[in-house]
């Protein structure tokens, strides 16, 4: 009984300190060509649970689908799960929908989202691309039009989350032949508990939202 009593105390104190661990997750994308790759890494407890979420390659159909086939794996590399799917362009416009309707239902979203990634820290963001047409001239302006778009986005991500080191960016100009390549790398980490505080006020906040839209709609005779 005394073993038990131990066995229930480690437990407990093991749940409470959960909010306090970090969770990181790596995030990396590469592109050559036409054939695209996105990885997800999650790290939990230093690397002691670790999971990581694989697309090996994004084909486009000629319809506009994406044909895709998604892997995951723990840190020991045994697959939990791998099959293929095809994400359609009604899928897209289905998800858009419910973003949007989530939108409207969560009260303050945009303050929620925010006082989340005020507690976010980016380890590390390296985005490295090699750009060509071919001309000279060509190849000149769209290296210019990436630029100022990695700036743009790296500058925008800056307002939410902290920078534990200075972003790395690249853009190799290819004035020789045609050439699209990309690879970005983007680790970030955050406390479960921080996380754990922003699901619950989504969650409360749309269920608020919830009560006002049903109580603001009027009601019909059937």
């Amino acid at each position: 009984m005394q073993v038990l009593g131990w066995i229930l105390l480690i437990i407990l104190i093991a749940i409470l300190l959960i909010p306090f661990t970090t969770l990181s997750i790596r995030f990396q994308y590469r592109k050559r060509g036409a054939d695209d790759h996105v990885g997800v890494t999650l790290r939990w407890l230093g690397g002691l649970v670790r999971l990581h979420y694989s697309v090996p390659k994004l084909s486009w159909t000629e319809r506009g689908d994406v044909s895709t086939r998604q892997v995951v794996q723990t840190g020991k590399g045994k697959t939990l799960m791998s099959k293929r799917k095809r994400i359609s362009l009604k899928k897209l416009r289905r998800f858009q929908k419910n973003a949007q309707r989530m939108r409207r239902q969560v009260r303050d979203l945009h303050g929620i989202l925010r006082r989340f990634f005020q507690h976010v820290t980016c380890e590390r963001l390296e985005w490295v691309s090699t750009i060509g047409t071919g001309d000279s001239a060509e190849t000149g302006i769209l290296t210019g039009v990436a630029w100022a778009l990695k700036t743009a986005l790296v500058s925008v991500a800056g307002r939410y989350v902290r920078w534990a080191r200075s972003p790395r960016l690249d853009i190799h100009p290819s004035f020789e032949r045609q050439r699209l390549e990309s690879d970005l790398v983007c680790i970030v980490q955050f406390r479960l508990g921080h996380l754990i505080l922003a699901v619950a006020r989504l969650y409360l906040n749309m269920r608020k939202g919830s009560e006002g839209t049903w109580q603001n709609t009027p009601f019909r005779a059937s």
